[in-house]
């Protein structure tokens, strides 16, 4: 028999370290409502954590191409995307943060998503790759539309109040002249 002996304890430590790590990542991205993709530019292919499908109502069988995601996106977003990273590159940026709306696939609920992305480039400015992080934002949003309209609500009632007010105050100066016009007839 021959036979060699290899110390894996080294190894087994560090794929330990590694899972503990990934499950950490996992754990925050859950709680922050957050995933990360990276979007390969040339080929259009993307990729997800599995938090950001659930996020965005995705199943294994989903296609994950331009067109998938084109499908996930609210009319009009697509456009104004492609026209951010445009300007982006054009501009040399290679971080950015974006805000729109994507319609999940499992039950076309409407999502708010908040993006921030890093774009990388080759050594001729041509895009190569997109990656980043994707967080559900909706429940602020909803939030920052209640306040909103609550906001204009009340301009409204100051408004009102307001044109009371002076209403009032006219009507007691007229009432005011009245009665000094009274007084100087007698």
């Amino acid at each position: 028999y021959i036979g060699t002996v290899r110390d894996v304890s080294t190894r087994k430590r560090t794929l330990e370290a590694l899972r503990i790590s990934q499950k950490s990542l996992e754990d925050a991205q859950r709680v922050a409502h957050a995933g990360a993709f990276v979007t390969d530019l040339v080929t259009g292919s993307w990729t997800s954590t599995a938090t950001l499908d659930t996020i965005l109502g995705l199943d294994a069988g989903f296609v994950r191409d331009m067109k998938g995601w084109a499908r996930l996106l609210v009319p009009g977003v697509g456009d104004a995307l492609r026209q951010r990273m445009e300007a982006a590159q054009a501009q040399g940026e290679r971080h950015f943060d974006l805000e729109f709306q994507i319609v999940r696939a499992s039950d076309s609920q409407p999502r708010w998503m908040h993006v921030f992305a890093e774009l990388q480039t080759g050594p001729q400015g041509n895009a190569l790759s997109l990656s980043g992080l994707m967080m559900d934002i909706t429940e602020r949003k909803a939030i920052e539309l209640e306040l909103a309209h609550h906001r204009q609500h009340l301009e409204e009632q100051v408004e009102l109040r307001t044109r009371e007010l002076i209403s009032a105050r006219q009507q007691a100066e007229a009432a005011n002249e009245a009665k000094s016009a009274f007084l100087a007839n007698m």
